[in-house]
C-alpha cells in the first residue's frame, strides 16, 4: 500500500543525528585523512515484450558514494538522482534518494558500532534467504535478478563483536522498515490491491491504508567460523514487511502490519570446489490474511538446501531446493495450499578474457506453477564501462504471487560507466 509521510519524518531524525556524529568526528580529526569518492551514471532502458513492445523505463540515474576513514571511524554516504520520464502516468519522474548514510565507530579493536541508514546482508545475496529480514524490498521497482528483489537500506544502530572465529550482532531499527509499495496505476501494482484502491476511488468501499509501525525491531545473529565449515543462529523480532487486508464491517477494508518472530540456524561446508548451504527457519506466529477477512496467525518453517559447484575456471553453478510449511491453514485462507516447494537456479559462464558473462538464472515452485527466469549478457571490455542486455520471463497461475505478473515479460539493455 502507499506509504506514509511519516516515514520521512522518522528517516530525518536518525539521519539528522547521524550528520550530528559525523560533524563531531570531523572537526575532531580534521587535520587527518581524505575523502574519497567514486560512483557512476547509468542509462537503462526497460520494454515489456509479451503483448507487443511497450516502453516501461527508460530511466537516467547517477550515484555518488562519499567515503572517509580513520583508524577508529569511517563514514560513508551514497546519494544521487534517477530521471525516468516514462513513469510520468503512475509516479514522479523524477526522484533524488540518500540509498545510505552511515557512521562506523571502532572504539576498541573487537567492537564495531554502526549508526545511519545501512544495508545489512545476512546471508545470500542472490536467490532465496529466509533469514534476510532487516531490509525490506523496493516494490515500486522490483527485480534485482531473476531470483531476488531489490532492497532497501534501513535506519538503524548495530553493534558487532568480533571474537576469535565467531562474532556477536546486534541490529536495533528505531522505527520498523516495511516494503516500498507499488504505486496506484504501476506495472508491479498486485492485482488484488489495484482493484481495492480503485475501488475506494470510485466509492464502492472504503480503504484505510496503515501508516508504517510505529515500534522498533530487532535481530540477532551469532556466527561461527570454521575450518570449512561455517554456522549461524539468527533471530528476528518485527513486523511482516507487507500489509494485511482486514475486512472492518461490510464495505470497509484496512491495511496493517503485524508484528511476529523468527528464528532461524544457517550452515555452509565447504567440500573442494563446491559450498553445500543449509538454512532453517521458523516462524511461529506468522501473520496472514484468514478466509474471513480477518487477521490470524499461522506457524512457518522453511527449509532451503543449496549448492555452489565452480564447474572449472569461468563456469559457477548455484542450485537452491526449498520447501515453505504453514501449518493449520484453510483452503481459502492467504497461503491457502498449506505447503510449497521449489527451487532457484543460476549458471553462468565469463568468455573473451573474462570480459562477457553469459547466464540464466530463476525460480520455479512446482505448487503454485508459478515462475520467473532470467537470461543476461554482460559485457565490460574495459574497467569502467558496463553493457548488460537480458529478459524476464515470468509466468503461472492469475491468483499467483508471480503469475499476476505474467504480462511483465520484460527486455532490459543498461549501459554504465564508473568513475572516480
Amino acid at each position: 500500500m502507499l506509504r506514509s509521510p511519516r516515514s520521512a519524518v522518522r528517516s530525518c531524525r536518525l539521519r539528522a543525528l547521524c550528520c550530528g556524529l559525523i560533524a563531531v568526528v570531523s572537526v575532531a580529526s580534521a587535520e587527518t585523512g581524505s575523502w574519497r569518492s567514486d560512483g557512476h551514471v547509468e542509462s537503462r532502458y526497460q520494454g515489456l515484450t509479451r503483448q507487443g513492445m511497450e516502453t516501461l523505463s527508460l530511466r537516467q540515474r547517477l550515484w555518488v558514494n562519499l567515503n572517509r576513514q580513520q583508524a577508529s571511524w569511517e563514514l560513508f554516504a551514497k546519494a544521487g538522482v534517477d530521471l525516468d520520464p516514462e513513469r510520468h502516468d503512475f509516479d514522479a519522474t523524477v526522484e533524488p534518494r540518500l540509498h545510505e548514510l552511515y557512521l562506523n565507530l571502532r572504539p576498541v579493536s573487537d567492537l564495531r558500532l554502526s549508526v545511519g541508514r545501512k544495508r545489512i546482508l545476512w546471508g545470500v545475496a542472490d536467490g532465496r534467504n529466509t533469514m534476510d529480514l532487516i531490509n525490506p524490498s523496493d516494490n515500486r521497482d522490483p527485480l534485482a535478478t531473476g531470483r531476488s528483489s531489490t532492497r532497501l537500506a534501513s535506519d538503524l544502530v548495530a553493534l558487532e563483536w568480533l571474537g576469535v572465529q565467531q562474532s556477536l550482532e546486534l541490529v536495533w531499527l528505531p522505527w520498523a522498515a516495511v516494503d516500498q509499495q507499488a504505486v496506484f496505476g504501476s506495472p508491479w501494482e498486485p492485482d488484488a490491491v489495484h482493484a481495492l484502491r480503485e475501488a475506494d476511488r470510485l466509492g464502492a468501499l472504503r480503504l484505510e491504508e496503515a501508516d508504517d509501525p510505529d515500534d522498533s525491531e530487532l535481530a540477532l545473529r551469532y556466527s561461527h567460523y570454521g575450518q570449512g565449515l561455517d554456522w549461524y543462529l539468527v533471530y528476528f523480532d518485527g513486523y511482516r514487511d507487507d500489509p494485511l487486508v482486514e475486512r472492518l464491517g461490510e464495505g470497509m477494508l484496512r491495511t496493517g502490519y503485524r508484528r511476529y518472530h523468527a528464528y532461524g540456524a544457517q550452515v555452509a561446508l565447504g567440500v573442494g570446489d563446491s559450498t553445500l548451504r543449509l538454512e532453517l527457519a521458523h516462524k511461529p506466529d506468522y501473520p496472514i490474511t484468514g478466509g474471513d477477512g480477518r487477521m490470524t496467525r499461522t506457524a512457518l518453517t522453511q527449509l532451503v538446501v543449496g549448492w555452489d559447484y565452480q564447474l572449472d575456471a569461468t563456469a559457477y553453478l548455484n542450485l537452491q531446493l526449498y520447501v515453505d510449511r504453514f501449518h493449520d491453514v484453510e483452503a481459502d485462507d492467504e497461503y491457502g495450499e498449506g505447503q510449497y516447494a521449489g527451487l532457484t537456479l543460476g549458471l553462468s559462464d565469463r568468455y573473451l578474457d573474462d570480459q562477457l558473462t553469459l547466464g540464466v538464472r530463476g525460480m520455479a515452485d512446482v505448487v503454485s506453477g508459478e515462475s520467473m527466469t532470467e537470461i543476461y549478457a554482460e559485457y565490460s571490455p574495459v574497467d569502467d564501462w558496463s553493457f548488460q542486455l537480458g529478459h524476464y520471463f515470468i509466468d503461472g497461475p492469475a491468483d499467483s504471487g508471480l503469475g499476476q505478473f505474467a504480462d511483465n515479460w520484460l527486455l532490459y539493455a543498461q549501459l554504465t560507466h564508473f568513475f572516480r
